[in-house]
């Protein structure tokens, strides 16, 4: 999770570090970049989905 949420601020910083005017790579870097937040997201989720398994495990 550590990771990911790395590259995604990583993504972010080269993401507003580019030069709008050049649209093409602003928008291979935006790319990068929602691809990142979308792993986060889906690892977040299954971190989340586990939690929520353990502690029903142990409320039974």
């Amino acid at each position: 999770m550590e990771k990911a949420k790395y590259e995604a601020a990583r993504a972010r910083r080269q993401y507003d570090a580019a030069d709008p005017e050049n649209r093409l790579v602003a928008a291979e870097l935006e790319n990068r970049w929602n691809a990142a937040l979308v792993q986060v997201a889906g690892l977040q989720g299954r971190l989340d989905a586990e939690c929520q398994a353990d502690h029903s495990l142990t409320e039974s």
